[in-house]
């Protein structure tokens, strides 16, 4: 923060307050108390600007992999769903969008080699940096979604938008998905 300018005297104040540590300017007002704390400032003169400067460092470290509680058949794609199981999932398999030009299909095979065998987690997880790298948020007030030909075409959307697109690419690949919210 810089303050103000006297004629003939030069700059009267100019601290760097960095959040960690308490900090003041000589007894003239100017404190940072602990992270969060209040900050006061008085200034020696008139001005008719006030310019405040923040710098905001932000660690972001992901894991390295979710631990994903997949069944031993599962652990690589493409598999199959047990009998007993496949046709209580068939209807989270289906997909719920008509595709007849497969937009998503193509889609896929801009970052996945479909029908080779890879860890199925490694497959969900690029599926869904793809969609985290590969569009823009665009808040939406109008109500449901759009589908997921719109949204590749648009290459934006909401978040209710992302996940029918993940979960009709997730039905595309053979995995049973639904969407859940609340």
């Amino acid at each position: 923060m810089t303050g103000c300018r006297r004629p003939g005297r030069g700059l009267l104040k100019q601290v760097r307050l960095d959040g960690k540590r308490n900090a003041s300017d000589s007894g003239r007002g100017i404190a940072l108390v602990a992270n969060d704390g209040p900050l006061h400032v008085d200034f020696d003169c008139v001005s008719d600007h006030l310019r405040f400067e923040c710098v905001i460092k932000v660690d972001h470290t992901p894991e390295n992999a979710p631990d994903f509680r997949i069944e031993d058949y599962a652990k690589d794609h493409p598999f199959a769903y047990h009998e007993e199981e496949a046709s209580d999932l068939a209807p989270y398999v289906q997909r719920w969008f008509s595709d007849p030009e497969d937009h998503i299909g193509r889609w896929l095979d801009t970052f996945l080699t479909r029908g080779t065998r890879r860890p199925t987690g490694q497959v969900l997880m690029t599926l869904n940096e793809a969609i985290s790298e590969g569009f823009a948020y665009d808040r939406r007030t109008a109500p449901g979604t759009q589908s997921p030909s719109t949204t590749l075409e648009l290459r934006k959307g909401t978040c209710r938008d992302f996940a029918v697109l993940m979960i009709e690419a997730a039905r595309t690949l053979g995995f049973a998905a639904r969407f859940i919210t609340g």
